[in-house]
Formats: structure tokens, C-alpha cells, sequence
């Protein structure tokens, strides 16, 4: 066990491009779920694109009038992952 979490949160070893691909992947995925989750909780739809094209009112300084709460825990779920 031990060699695997240092072979996980090291930064000496290689790994492929498919592998690479395939985990920043299964991440997004996972990401997706738990956004779409919180959203659906909140009664607002959730997108694969609003990751690429985030509501017009929300800005940097501003959660969006619709529902700040909503972003507010989303933003707060991103620093923590």
C-alpha cells in the first residue's frame, strides 16, 4: 500500500499519454456527477459546457443573480478538490 501512494503522489515516476487521458477523464466525470448533483439539488440544470461557458452573470467579483448560493458551494467544492 505504501508503495502505491507514493507511486500515485510522486512526482519521479512516468506515465503515458493514454493514461493521462483516460484518468483526467474519469476526473472530469467525477467532477460532472457531483456538480450536476448539487445543481440538480438546487433545482438549476447543470451542462458539460457550463464548465466552458459559465452563465452571463457570473462574473469574478459577483455569484450571479439567479442563484448565488448554488455557485457559492460550487466554488468552494473546487478549491477543496
Amino acid at each position: 500500500m505504501h508503495n502505491v501512494l507514493r507511486f500515485l503522489f510522486s512526482l519521479d515516476g512516468r506515465i503515458s499519454r493514454a493514461h493521462y487521458l483516460i484518468t483526467g477523464a474519469i476526473l472530469l466525470a467525477f467532477k460532472f456527477l457531483i456538480d450536476h448533483a448539487i445543481a440538480a439539488h438546487f433545482g438549476q440544470p447543470w451542462h458539460l459546457w457550463n464548465y466552458f461557458a459559465p452563465p452571463r452573470d457570473l462574473t469574478v467579483f459577483g455569484l450571479g443573480t439567479s442563484n448565488p448560493t448554488l455557485y457559492l458551494i460550487l466554488i468552494c467544492l473546487d478549491v477543496l478538490l
